[in-house]
C-alpha cells in the first residue's frame, strides 16, 4: 500500500493513489479533446497539379489477382528532392488521389505500390472511377493495368 502524503490543498489530505487517478483522468480527457478536434478538421486540399509533378512512372492502378494497387515512382533530380504527401478522398462515387505538398523527408525515387484497400477504393477500381485531383478541380483518370499474380 502506498503511503499517504500529507499534502494540504484547500484543507484536504490527498493520497498518492488518488492524486495519480486525477492526473490519469486529466491526461485521458486531454487526449479525447485532441482526437475530437482532429476528427472535425477538414482534409487538406490538393496543392500540386498532375502536370507539375515529376513522375518517373506515372500513376497507374495495378490489378493483381483480386487486389488493386496504386503504383507510381517519382523522378529524382540532382538537387535535393522532398517527398510529397499523398492523400485519398471519396467524393460523388469516385476515388481521388492527390498530393498536398512536400515534407522534409528526402525522395529517393522508389517505386510505390499503395494497396487501394487501405483507402477503401476497391469498389471504385472495379467500376474504373479513380482519378488524380488537381488544385483547380481537374480530374485525370488513372488507368488500370492487369498483371499476372
Amino acid at each position: 500500500m502506498l503511503p499517504i502524503l500529507d499534502i494540504r490543498t484547500y484543507g484536504v489530505r490527498i493520497s498518492t493513489v488518488s492524486h495519480m487517478k486525477y492526473i490519469i483522468l486529466l491526461i485521458g480527457l486531454c487526449n479525447l479533446v485532441l482526437l475530437s478536434a482532429c476528427a472535425i478538421l477538414p482534409e487538406p486540399d490538393p496543392t500540386i497539379a498532375y502536370e507539375d509533378i515529376l513522375f518517373a512512372v506515372p500513376p497507374v492502378i495495378i490489378k493483381r489477382d483480386e487486389n488493386y494497387y496504386l503504383k507510381y515512382r517519382m523522378r529524382v533530380l540532382d538537387n535535393l528532392n522532398f517527398r510529397k504527401v499523398i492523400m485519398a478522398k471519396k467524393y460523388h462515387e469516385k476515388g481521388y488521389y492527390y498530393f498536398i505538398g512536400p515534407i522534409s523527408n528526402s525522395e529517393y525515387g522508389n517505386t510505390i505500390e499503395r494497396p487501394l484497400a487501405f483507402d477503401g477504393f476497391i469498389d471504385y477500381a472495379k467500376s474504373d472511377s479513380i482519378y488524380w485531383l488537381d488544385p483547380d478541380g481537374n480530374e485525370t483518370k488513372i488507368r488500370i493495368i492487369e498483371e499476372d499474380g
